[in-house]
């Protein structure tokens, strides 16, 4: 991918009237759909930075939906979500990835879901059942993901569109009962209770779908 250092009027460039580290971020305009800056080390693990305060917020709207308080709790779980947002869109947009990326930030998610379903099980808005099948699934994974990290070369833990409609399903269904318990006016628990079924087979499917990827993976290698 190329890119083109940005000229003033006259032919000269500006790197003699920048600072060197305002020209590391700023010095390339795109050229192509991605653009590729040329950050310092702490910019280029901006969205993994992202992922860990996602992490962080997951206590805090723990201890919300445990104290009653499901306004703050939803609040809490609407920036999470943006900073998840915000680290695929880094990523993506100027090409700031890691290896560590590749894994950390779906783990910060399965952490985030899996204590929201957990929570809300103690509370008595989920049963039981679905959310056996949800975080079991997740520990599944995280399982399998520690293990290829430790004990294989693998380092390619992306998304596959499976997985991505799973998480989005468990995130509408997290959103509604929060919404739900805050007003129950809106009558959201139907449209929570309706897509439980859905959501189950959506994480068993992907679940499946990610341990063949990952067996077709090591096979490839040997």
């Amino acid at each position: 991918m190329s890119a083109s250092p940005i000229r003033p009027e006259g032919g000269q460039t500006w790197r003699s009237f920048l600072p060197s580290a305002v020209w590391n971020v700023v010095c390339y305009v795109p050229s192509a759909k991605a653009t590729v800056l040329r950050p310092g080390r702490a910019l280029r693990f901006l969205p993994n930075f992202l992922s860990l305060c996602r992490l962080a917020m997951t206590l805090f709207i723990v201890a919300a939906i445990l104290a009653g308080r499901f306004d703050r709790a939803l609040w809490i779980f609407a920036a999470a979500a943006a900073t998840d947002f915000m680290d695929g869109y880094l990523a993506r947009r100027f090409l700031w990835t890691s290896p560590t990326g590749t894994w950390i930030d779906p783990i910060c998610d399965k952490i985030l879901l899996g204590s929201i379903y957990l929570v809300l099980y103690a509370v008595g808005s989920l049963p039981g059942w679905f959310v056996t099948i949800i975080v079991g699934r997740d520990l599944l994974l995280l399982h399998g993901t520690v293990w290829a990290l430790a004990f294989t070369g693998l380092r390619n833990f992306s998304a596959v569109r499976l997985g991505q409609a799973s998480t989005l399903v468990q995130v509408v269904i997290a959103v509604a009962i929060l919404a739900a318990r805050v007003a129950p006016a809106l009558g959201l628990w139907p449209i929570a209770s309706a897509l439980f079924w859905p959501a189950a087979a959506l994480a068993i499917g992907s679940c499946i779908h990610y341990f063949w990827r990952a067996v077709s993976l090591l096979s490839a290698r040997r």
